[in-house]
């Protein structure tokens, strides 16, 4: 993640110790990405609608499940606190504008990281153990950061890789009892997705072109033969192929370079081509009596408004 998760962690506990909230979180739009935090108090006295610590005899057990990436919409879209810093020049100092009912497009992608912090007290000093890990008591309450990775932590008591539970237990002889508050904070950035190069560069090609009931001028986007044509109408095919996975809702065709006299007129103008589909394309050109002989080369494109799918030279020729 761009920025390491313990700054993003600061702001979020900021927040929740002004909030005095069960469950927090703030969101900052970038001009290339989205980032934010959500904290939610998972064990504390459920009689409070304050983060409360929960009395709880030891050992005493919990699972701590990872964060789910695709919780960022809603945790954004009802964030506490939300800033914007798109349009400000990196390197400067910039405050943003507050922003508020942010919600996430749904082209991108987030990754999440993951932090539960525990906040135990108990009557002694002395030893306590998280997962068979030993903490010492110095100072009230004993909080300790359970992390991802080692670059998150934010406290002296740490426990780097996310369990799937926790195991808390005294030291023999000690109270059993103790006071609990435990946190879970997800971490948040979201790029926009890449387009996949099948999008970018869809497999749509011309795959045929022929005189109707008369020779084949390209077949397979092969060229065979010239396309040899007399003053008057004639009517062809063209045909497209889509040989990719999405169907391609604007598929076109065009012929440049057609001297002066001829025309072509297409029939549809525009087609939508199923994947693994082939659109035909009704292709009548007119030719006026004074088109000089000659051969003329000319390009025939596949196209939508996005831009150009094939490309073909094909050579016409008037006796």
């Amino acid at each position: 993640m761009k920025k390491t998760v313990s700054l993003l962690i600061i702001v979020i506990f900021a927040i929740s110790l002004s909030c005095g909230c069960l469950e927090t979180s703030y969101v900052a739009l970038y001009d290339d990405h989205v980032e934010g935090c959500q904290e939610k108090y998972i064990i504390y006295d459920a009689g409070t609608t304050m983060p409360i610590p929960k009395q709880v005899t030891l050992p005493y057990t919990f699972s701590v499940p990872l964060c789910n990436p695709n919780n960022a919409r809603e945790d954004f879209q009802n964030a506490f606190l939300c800033t914007d810093f798109t349009g400000c020049t990196p390197g400067q100092e910039c405050n943003g504008t507050p922003c508020s009912n942010f919600i996430l497009p749904s082209n991108y992608r987030c990754q999440v990281r993951t932090l539960y912090r525990l906040q135990i007290d108990y009557a002694l000093e002395g030893t306590i153990y998280v997962n068979g890990i030993p903490f010492v008591k110095h100072a009230s309450p004993l909080i300790i950061d359970i992390v991802e990775n080692e670059g998150d932590i934010i406290s002296q008591n740490k426990i780097v890789g996310i369990p799937s539970s926790i195991t808390i237990t005294a030291a023999p002889g000690a109270s059993q009892e103790a006071v609990l508050l435990v946190t879970q904070i997800c971490c948040y950035e979201c790029r926009q997705k890449s387009i996949p190069a099948a999008i970018l560069y869809p497999k749509v090609d011309i795959e045929a072109f022929q005189i109707v009931g008369g020779d084949t001028i390209i077949q397979d986007g092969k060229v065979l033969s010239s396309f040899n044509i007399s003053p008057g109408t004639q009517q062809t095919e063209i045909q497209i192929e889509n040989r990719g996975f999405f169907t391609q809702n604007d598929v076109r065709v065009r012929v440049d370079g057609l001297p002066q006299g001829i025309t072509l007129d297409l029939d549809p103008g525009v087609q939508k081509i199923k994947a693994h589909k082939i659109g035909t394309y009704n292709a009548t050109f007119s030719v006026d009596p004074d088109v000089p002989s000659g051969r003329y080369p000319v390009v025939m494109t596949a196209f939508s408004l996005n831009g150009t799918f094939d490309r073909i030279i094909v050579e016409v020729v008037v006796p």
